[in-house]
């Protein structure tokens, strides 16, 4: 899923940063956020 020089359509290592810090700051409200998106078919 991270974007290295084999993976060049992953994603960048902030996003994984960003549920990192979320997980440290508030895990609830991150289990909150994560599924109402904006992921593909996150309103599914």
């Amino acid at each position: 899923m991270l974007k290295t020089e084999d993976n060049p359509d992953g994603l960048p290592i902030e996003v994984f940063d960003g549920f990192r810090k979320g997980v440290a700051d508030n895990r609830p409200q991150l289990y909150l956020d994560v599924p109402t998106g904006p992921f593909y078919g996150f309103n599914r």
